[in-house]
């Protein structure tokens, strides 16, 4: 899809979904080089990274361990992301997952003051919030994969643009 600099636009990442695609290309993501990537291609109002997360609590001591994606969801809070996390402690909500949120985002920028939602994700669930911003005049953009597969049909068939995860690749690798 072509970006084009005068679109006012709101970057969303699925980070489970995201990070999933990636690694199926090998592709450690360098989060600045991907803000930078969309900022120099368009008017980037916002970038949202959503995630799950549970603390686990030790029975004894009754204090949380660290958790892992906690140095990654501190380094985009304060370098121009907004986080939203949904955070758990039961063991059997570890599936949770952000669709919701991410869907009443979607309706909600989607609101006409946006000329397009860059959305890092494949999730079919996302099918209904595409259509509705797209009624509203603001278009979407899903950023996911053909090869291998992670990205829903009806979703890449409904939104206005695709972009194939592993065109991103050399723009927002990490270096090692």
């Amino acid at each position: 899809m072509k970006l084009y600099t005068h679109d006012r636009a709101v970057l969303l990442v699925d980070g489970a979904n995201f990070h999933a695609t990636m690694k199926a290309h090998d592709c450690e993501i360098d989060w600045r080089k991907l803000h930078e990537y969309f900022a120099q291609r368009v008017q980037l109002q916002m970038a949202v990274y959503y995630t799950r997360t549970w603390n686990e609590v030790d029975d004894e001591t009754k204090e949380k361990d660290f958790r892992p994606l906690q140095p990654l969801l501190d380094y985009l809070a304060y370098n121009s992301w907004k986080v939203v996390e949904k955070k758990t402690t039961d063991e059997k909500f570890r599936s949770t997952n952000l669709n919701v949120e991410m869907a009443t985002d979607m309706i909600s920028f989607g609101r006409g003051w946006l000329d397009l939602l860059i959305v890092c994700s494949g999730h079919g669930d996302l099918l209904y919030p595409t259509m509705r911003s797209q009624l509203h005049g603001t278009k979407v953009c899903i950023v996911s994969s053909l090869d291998p597969p992670m990205c829903s049909d009806a979703l890449r068939r409904e939104a206005i643009g695709f972009i194939d995860a592993k065109t991103l690749v050399p723009h927002i690798r990490r270096e090692k």
